[in-house]
């Protein structure tokens, strides 16, 4: 049986390049033997280029990470958490990070009964975040770069400026009247109480700042200190039950691969509580069962 034995990283991250001129938030980048997806151009150029400084698979990884929660914080951010899937050659398994987002300790399950939470109760929807926790156990691990070097693109987009993408923009008109009651997204999103275009440059110094804290003293920076504290007084302003306690006590997870044979080879995904794994393994089986050639196009 192969094995798909690349070094690979892949990031699922769940709520910042100086902007060059002429990159969209839509940019496309070719590549040659290296490769970079993501859903923002500007963030994928960010993880070309530490790929092309020498860093590798995790380094881009962070920076792509780091850019897309600056440049699309509705999709992505230090305030969720996320998976890592990586192949350590050197070690010759596959290693599974989980960093998702974990309940306040404090929580009642019954408060989560009916669904969907009404907007004035979503505070208590607020899990304690593993994303910065989860970006900085990959680096300990396999980061070739300085963390510091893998978000300076991160924060100079921060400071600078970024071009608003499609999705932001959708996202900022569609729930306006929930966003912009938070006095800090109305400055940033919503000045004069209407909401910026498509491709206006957006520049957030608050976040810029976070991130250098992050860089400089690592998971202190964010879950202890000034940017702890104001997380927490935010979260239960909101209604969330999350302390001081609950972000002092984050821990990243270590998880054993799901694997299955698929064509004659091997694939290791993500296991559970991330579902997309599962689903990955169900669609492919269920095409190995399935007479989808004789079916005929237009067919479904």
């Amino acid at each position: 049986m192969q094995r798909l034995s690349w070094w690979a990283v892949v990031l699922a991250v769940c709520l910042v390049l100086g902007l060059w001129p002429g990159v969209s938030a839509t940019a496309q980048a070719p590549a040659g033997r290296r490769a970079v997806a993501t859903e923002s151009g500007v963030a994928t150029l960010a993880a070309m280029e530490t790929l092309r400084a020498g860093g590798h698979a995790v380094d881009a990884a962070i920076t792509a990470a780091l850019v897309l929660g600056v440049v699309n914080p509705v999709s992505s951010g230090l305030g969720g958490g996320g998976f890592a899937l990586v192949w350590d050659a050197r070690l010759g398994k596959t290693v599974v990070l989980d960093f998702r987002e974990t309940a306040p300790a404090g929580i009642d399950p019954r408060a989560l009964d009916t669904r969907p939470v009404a907007d004035a109760n979503r505070g208590v929807l607020i899990g304690v975040p593993g994303e910065g926790a989860g970006l900085l156990e990959l680096h300990r691990r396999w980061g070739r770069r300085s963390f510091a070097s893998n978000a300076a693109a991160a924060i100079r987009a921060a400071e600078r400026g970024f071009p608003l993408g499609p999705h932001m923009d959708r996202t900022l008109r569609t729930h306006q009247a929930y966003l912009s009651v938070d006095g800090y997204l109305s400055s940033l999103f919503y000045p004069n109480g209407i909401a910026i275009v498509g491709g206006s440059s957006v520049r957030s110094p608050a976040l810029a700042a976070t991130l250098r804290g992050i860089s400089s003293k690592g998971a202190r920076g964010f879950y202890e200190g000034a940017v702890g504290a104001s997380l927490v007084a935010a979260a239960r302003r909101a209604g969330s039950r999350m302390t001081r306690e609950d972000l002092a006590g984050y821990a990243v997870i270590d998880r054993p691969a799901l694997r299955f044979s698929w064509e004659g080879y091997e694939v290791h995904t993500m296991p559970p509580p991330s579902a997309g794994g599962i689903l990955l393994a169900q669609t492919l089986l269920m095409h190995d069962k399935a007479t989808l050639a004789g079916l005929g196009e237009g067919s479904a």
